[in-house]
């Protein structure tokens, strides 16, 4: 692999750096995660746990996990873990002001958890015991307030008797398991450390609070307090008088019933993924932020009463409804990027805000008020509707747009681009033209050494601003005080001083190489202007120090250059910026375009993009020792875009620590000889580390990129996000897009998604990813998808209790190297495992629809033995397929001692850990002879059972039927079913087990907890297309019936249709049957009502068309078109048209163009219909088989499935 040398100013950048960092110094508690934990059973609950800064190891780097721990201590742990922070008075003798555990006490005493002894003692360093912690964790969870059955264990005599109720409690919810090797509990022990991490990190697991029965939860009266999240999972659900201390997720499970909040407040984020077009509704109660991210449908969420919203994210298609509100009700309402192009976002009510973000987003605002609308540059191809009755203050568009509709615009504020392109129904009373700045958050700030130590000068070389009029305090405009102030010290050679106290600047304050400095956060400046907010340095020398920048209430993320908190100019050089605090603002906290500076000592809170933006042509920047906190885009990015003609460069980050905001931790979007290490990265929504040529954002290569000695800590937390992963290198632009970049001794933990993602299309030439860690990733350890090509090296890396595979290489260049072994998707390390849906003949060997089921590949015995399964359904039972290899097959006892084949089934996906209603295990060894190891089975479970053997040249096959056994759950597509496969083998026939195989890692304990299970998902029948040749004249033929109707979804306007697909030796038939109440053909193409159809004749799922992919058009006018670039498949075809009232019927008949077909043939097919609903001659909606939200029209890999039928073979519609 090609590595090439790192440019000689990095090289000398580098060790420059190194004299002041101890690089090779590693913390007691990172230590610890290698050394005396390393293999222990509580391992990856302690790394967790020291990941999240809730406990740390020795200073001689252990961890001591068998060290029993204090009252003190564990109290310590409860309150990081729960995040108590509220304390009360104490007066324990020997708990005094001062000493490290006072607070924790005084926290533990005001929930009430914990008591003292009666002798006026804590009891601060006496060792807790198992029985004790017993008894917090039943009182933090209330456990005990439901009865429970007495533990078993053989000391549960010793048990107090104070403490039973909690102890069986805890032991019944899963949370204290005992010791296996004697089974024992042992309450009256000392709780070891290990112990105490993993039982306190059980019960948060249980901090969560459901709802799934129709019906009013909460009080009448009074206010009820629920700690923890709460989820609401079915219809007619309403909550009253609460408030939520968590998050609360209105689950998909709703469907599309109704659910309700009265009186409610959530201090967390809530979101919404289920719901109707009539359901969620809010009613007098106080959200801080809502996302909407429902998958299949329109949601309405409605505000009534004082109900007060902060935020609205929209991710899916929405309506958004104020109804007879008296609070703010839905102040601000962001479009976001993630949702899918042509939804539908419809508003009523009086809007503060609203900004587009989404690409080809229709809005319809039918009535009501908008104050500010903003299409960003991301949001081109919007539609707006405005109804007579709708107003919009002021629109600003950035991108072309089409305005329809009599409604009014006061002002229409357009850039040159939306400008030239963007239609008007009704024109704006004003149009103005914006004054072009950064199109998003294009910050212009920048390494190297300044002038200003950080240290505020002497009284004799400031100016104070009071001096020359500002008045602290008063709430008036100081900024011509300011400004006086300023002139005058640059005349004098002097700098600013601010005094502690408020001042207001109501505009733009410009440092031309004067520095400015204040007492730390009680100097405070405040921006009374978000658009002019900038506090502007240029020129050489100047130096920005110990103020506050604060600003009034910011719901609107603003892009121009000037809202960014403090802005460095493109002709600043030699400035520091040090012991900043921002809080709050519109934009960017600091916007760097200069050269050779330094950000140093800085906090950045609460802004709506990025913390740190550095752009333009910088170069020469250090960002050292910086937090950056709650943020709504990038927390320190380096972005060099192409239309500023070169690279930022020479950039060092490091030692800094960034946390809890809406995108990723540290960017490198495009740059040169950047240097990032020693930072820490925790709980952010998409990627930690993201390194990236952007081609949407037409950024430059990333090129001489060292990554080193950081930590990243829970990322990825929202699924939505573009970029997830721990590690996210993304090759979208240039080549090469990825040019010699190190990556090495970074820690990342609990990723949610992967913990190194390589995508892209575009060369990387030159990667290295070597000694890095990687813990608890939700999904690979390392992932690299199909289409990423180059000089790779991985090596040398750790990955640890991935929730996927270790390693996964789907790229086929040779150029790809690493030292882990690239795991196929099985065992629970791919994508979605499906269970075909069909009803097979129980008799060993496979129906030809088996095809259809995920193969789950079992591992392997030491002789050789191994297996695969697969699933199926249909209405009344589950049915399983084993194919096992097998050369020694013997069967001379029972049960599992005999070659045999077992299911572990969790039915309805609870994964309640022990084996519950739903649960079951059986098995079927090769005599045929069904047992199973459940203690206590469904009546009758076995005899319900059905099964088949067929012995096989290789080994054998098993065919088994089990009825569902939780009778009131009807299944469905879309079902999720916990589910393990294993087999036994007895290899020499002494009739006792030598081996078995397992899809589920046979490391994981799945013959005692269904969590361990993974999952199958309950698949749609494949349709079929019926054998035959119709008549094309626009009338239905008998035969038609044998095809399976293929419903398409429905638009606002009733329009909808079915189609159905046959087929004969010369070629594919398509009938469409179309609803439409109002039928034009006054254009041509996708402007006129028709139909289309899109097919992959060969099913490869190429993804851009290829040999046998055609898309064909057929209007009113029975006129065919298509949007291919060769037209020619247009001679194949023939049609006709039928028009009723109300309705239209389409057939058309298409050659083969590559297709040699024959029964059981799979085609890729969709199938579409376009509508003019007024006939203006353009398309105002259209309808889809496959999911509108999927980009059928670019991507064959998103078409649905359809199987050529045998002659009079019949399928009706399932489920």
């Amino acid at each position: 692999m090609k590595l090439k040398s790192v440019s000689k100013w990095l090289s000398l950048l580098i060790i420059a750096c190194m004299l002041f960092t101890s690089l090779g110094t590693v913390s007691g508690a990172e230590v610890a995660a290698k050394s005396d934990t390393k293999g222990h059973w509580a391992e990856n609950q302690i790394n967790s746990w020291i990941g999240k800064g809730w406990i740390k190891g020795y200073e001689d780097g252990s961890f001591k996990p068998e060290q029993t721990i204090t009252r003190a201590e564990f109290v310590t742990l409860v309150n990081r873990s729960f995040g108590f922070t509220e304390e009360t008075s104490i007066s324990f003798s020997d708990v005094v002001k001062g000493i490290y555990y006072y607070e924790d006490v005084a926290k533990a005493m005001k929930v009430g958890y914990i008591q003292g002894y009666a002798d006026g003692t804590f009891g601060a360093n006496k060792p807790i015991s198992r029985q004790e912690a017993a008894v917090i964790i039943d009182r933090l969870l209330g456990l005990s307030k439901t009865a429970r059955s007495e533990t078993d264990f053989s000391d549960k005599n010793s048990i107090a008797p104070w403490a039973k109720d909690a102890v069986n409690a805890v032991v019944a919810h899963d949370i204290f398991t005992g010791y296996a090797a004697d089974h024992t509990l042992r309450p009256l022990n000392a709780i070891k450390r290990g112990e105490a991490v993993t039982v306190l990190d059980r019960a948060l697991a249980k901090r969560v609070t459901t709802y799934n029965t129709a019906g009013i939860h909460g009080p009448t009266t009074g206010i009820q307090t629920v700690d923890g999240n709460v989820v609401i999972q079915g219809p007619g659900v309403t909550l009253q008088n609460m408030v939520i201390n968590g998050n609360l997720v209105f689950a998909a499970g709703i469907g599309s019933g109704d659910a309700t909040l009265n009186h409610v407040t959530v201090k967390g984020q809530t979101t919404v993924e289920g719901g109707g077009e009539n359901s969620i509704h809010f009613i007098d109660s106080i959200l801080l932020t809502i996302r909407v991210d429902k998958q299949l449908g329109t949601v309405r969420i409605v505000a009534e009463g004082t109900t007060t919203v902060g935020e609205v994210t929209i991710e899916s298609p929405t309506t958004i409804q104020e109804k007879g509100t008296t609070g703010t009700g839905f102040s601000k309402v962001t479009l976001s990027e993630n949702l899918p192009a042509d939804s539908k976002v419809t508003l009523l009510g009086s809007f503060e805000s609203l900004a587009v973000k989404g690409d080809k987003i229709q809005i319809d605002i039918p009535e009501g008020s908008v104050k500010e609308l903003i299409a960003e540059l991301s949001a081109t191809g919007m539609s707006l509707r405005l109804g007579a009755e709708a107003t919009i203050i002021h629109l600003v568009l950035d991108a072309v747009a089409k305005i329809l509709g009599t409604g009014t615009i006061e002002t229409a504020t357009l850039s040159k681009a939306a400008k030239d392109a963007t239609t008007f129904e009704k024109q704006p009373k004003k149009k103005e033209d914006k004054v072009e700045g950064v199109p998003t958050p294009t910050p212009t700030i920048a390494p190297s050494s300044s002038s200003n130590s950080g240290v505020n000068p002497p009284p004799s070389t400031r100016l104070s601003i009071v001096s020359y009029g500002a008045i602290a305090n008063d709430g008036l405009d100081d900024l011509p005080a300011i400004k006086l102030a300023v002139e005058a010290a640059k005349a004098q050679g002097k700098s600013v001083y601010v005094p502690s106290g408020e001042f207001n600047l109501n505009g733009l304050l410009t440092l031309d190489s004067v520095d400015l400095s204040g007492d730390g956060e009680t100097s405070i400046l405040k921006s009374m202007d978000l658009k002019l907010q900038a506090v502007i340095l240029m020129g050489d020398g100047t130096d920005l120090s110990a103020v506050k920048l604060t600003s009034v209430p910011a719901t609107v993320r603003l892009t121009n250059d000037d809202s960014a908190r403090v802005r460095v100019g493109s002709n600043a050089t030699n400035y520091s910026i040090k012991h900043i605090v921002i809080d709050g603002g519109s934009s960017v906290g600091f916007l760097n375009a200069g050269t050779h500076g330094v950000i140093s000592g800085n906090t950045v809170k609460n802004m709506l993009a990025d913390g740190i933006h550095i752009t333009a042509l910088s170069n020469d920047i250090l960002v050292e020792n910086n937090t950056v906190h709650q943020v709504g885009d990038d927390f320190i990015a380096v972005v060099s875009y192409e239309k500023f003609g070169g690279w930022v460069k020479n950039v060092v980050i490091r030692n800094n620590h960034v946390s809890q905001g809406e995108a990723r931790g540290l960017t490198v979007s495009g740059g040169e000889n950047v240097l990032i290490e020693n930072n820490t990265v925790s709980d952010v929504y998409g990627a930690g580390i993201y390194l990236s040529s952007e081609g949407n954002y037409k950024t430059y290569t990333v090129k001489d990129v060292i990554v080193r000695n950081n930590t990243v800590t829970n990322d990825s937390m929202n699924g939505g996000s573009p970029t997830k992963g721990g590690l996210n290198i993304t090759a979208t632009n240039k080549n090469p897009s990825i040019d010699n970049v190190l990556v090495e001794n970074n820690t990342f933990i609990d990723s949610q998604d992967n913990g190194a993602l390589i995508v892209g299309t575009f060369e990387i030439d030159g990667l290295q990813i070597r000694n890095n860690v990687f813990q608890n990733p939700a999904n690979y350890g390392i992932m690299i998808v199909r289409t990423v090509f180059g000089a790779i090296n991985i090596t040398g890396n750790t990955v640890t209790s991935s929730g996927k595979a270790v390693y996964v290489n789907n790229s086929t260049d040779p150029d790809i190297t690493s030292d882990l072994t690239n795991e196929a998707d099985n065992g629970g390390g791919g994508g979605t495992n499906v269970a075909a849906y069909g009803t097979p003949a129980i008799d060993g060997q496979a129906d030809d629809f088996w095809a259809y089921s995920t193969v789950l590949q079992m591992d392997a015995t030491a002789a050789g033995t191994t297996g695969t399964a697969r699933v199926a359904w249909d209405e009344n039972k589950l049915y399983y397929l084993f194919e096992m290899k097998d050369t020694t097959p013997f069967a001379v006892s029972e049960k599992e001692k005999n070659d045999s084949v077992e299911v572990w089934v969790d039915e309805l996906n609870t994964k309640n850990g022990t084996q519950t209603t739903g649960d079951y295990q059986m098995r079927v060894d090769l005599n045929n002879a069904k047992t199973t190891s459940m203690s206590n089975p469904v009546a009758n479970f076995l005899n319900s059972v059905t099964s088949a053997v067929y012995r096989t040249q290789a080994g054998y096959q098993v065919e088994i039927a089990v009825p569902y056994t939780t009778t009131e759950h009807a299944p469905k597509v879309g079902d999720i079913v916990g589910f393990n496969a294993s087999a036994n083998d007895d290899a020499n026939g002494d009739g006792l087990r030598d081996g078995f195989m397992t899809w589920v890692d046979r490391n994981l304990p799945y013959w005692a907890d269904t969590r361990v299970y993974n999952e199958v998902k309950l698949a749609a029948a494949v349709p079929l297309a019926a054998y035959g040749k119709p008549v094309l004249d626009g009338t239905i033929d008998s035969f038609w019936a044998n095809s399976t109707p293929l419903q398409m979804d429905t638009i606002a306007t009733g329009t909808t249709g079915k189609v159905r697909v046959a087929w004969d030796e010369t070629a594919l038939y398509y009938l469409f049957e179309m609803k439409d109440t109002t039928p034009f053909a006054v254009a041509e193409k996708e402007k006129n009502d028709s139909v289309e159809v899109w097919v992959d004749e060969l099913n490869t799922k190429n993804g851009a068309q290829t040999i046998g992919d055609y898309q064909i058009r057929v209007d009113l006018n029975n006129a065919k078109t298509t949007s291919m670039k060769v037209t020619d498949i247009l001679n194949n075809v023939t049609s006709a048209v039928y028009k009723g009232n109300g309705s239209y019927i389409v057939e058309i008949a298409v050659k083969y163009t590559k297709l040699i077909p024959s029964a059981g043939e799979i085609i890729g097919f969709n199938a579409t219909a376009n509508d003019d609903s007024n006939g203006d001659g353009l398309r105002n909606g259209f309808v889809t088989w496959v999911d509108r939200n999927l980009p059928y029209w670019a991507d064959t890999r998103v078409y649905n499935r359809i199987q050529l039928a045998k002659a009079k073979e019949v399928q009706t519609l399932t489920p």
